[in-house]
């Protein structure tokens, strides 16, 4: 099988379709013209398709070497499909790894924010916030940094809490709290670097169920003289 036949001339003009340049690489052009470098293979008796990137981003000879590597993987018995896999996997380990050094997951940064709030607020109102964020929030995205975490994620966390019960009652109120107070360790990181400024937290809540307050019972004003009475009747029947 000829290998090696597209030139990059053709690359740069090239209509729309599959462009093969052999050993199963080829050049696929969109109807709009967005162009994309593809190789299938076979390991193990099961074809693979893989991605090597855009072009001209990549261009032809960097895509030929990337060719070149994936041969000599499956040539070894490797899936290079799962070993692309695993890397990414492993590179997103070290990132976390790295960010959990420097004290900027959500967790570490909202166990900051709730040291920062003593004495500045009771502490059933700061230790109910740490005690919900344990909850509900840490094991979910805790182990994240806040760049990293996206805005959907968090519309999907917040908005599961809402469709919890609690005594019958759909969890809205404490959905929108989470977020509120997701929303000041977000702020509360603005203050540690003033350069971050991300705050998805404060367009998500406009968007998550408003709370339904159920008020308790009261009396009309021209009813007001019957229940008087009747607690006078109440009170005169108690002291004898």
């Amino acid at each position: 099988m000829a290998t090696n036949k597209l030139k990059p001339k053709f690359c740069d003009n090239a209509p729309p379709g599959n462009h093969f340049d052999g050993e199963g690489m080829y050049l696929m052009v969109t109807p709009a013209g967005k162009k994309y470098w593809r190789m299938q293979c076979r390991v193990n008796g099961k074809r693979k398709l893989l991605a090597f990137g855009p072009y001209p981003k990549v261009s032809l000879a960097q895509a030929r070497e990337e060719r070149r590597k994936v041969q000599a993987l499956v040539r070894d018995g490797i899936d290079p499909v799962e070993q692309a896999r695993q890397q990414k996997a492993d590179r997103i380990a070290a990132d976390r790894e790295l960010v959990r050094e420097a004290g900027n997951t959500f967790e570490q940064i909202a166990r900051r924010l709730h040291a920062s709030k003593e004495g500045k607020t009771t502490e059933d109102t700061r230790n109910r916030m740490l005690r919900q964020f344990e909850i509900h929030v840490f094991p979910e995205i805790g182990h994240k940094s806040l760049p990293e975490i996206e805005g959907k994620e968090l519309m999907a966390l917040f908005r599961g809490v809402a469709d919890k019960t609690n005594h019958g009652r759909r969890m809205t109120y404490m959905a929108r709290q989470l977020c509120q107070w997701s929303a000041e360790v977000y702020d509360y990181r603005h203050v540690e670097d003033i350069n971050f400024t991300l705050n998805p937290c404060r367009v998500i809540i406009k968007h998550l169920p408003a709370h339904d307050t159920k008020h308790m019972a009261r009396i009309r004003f021209h009813d007001l003289g019957k229940f008087i009475n009747a607690l006078d009747s109440v009170y005169m029947r108690y002291k004898r």
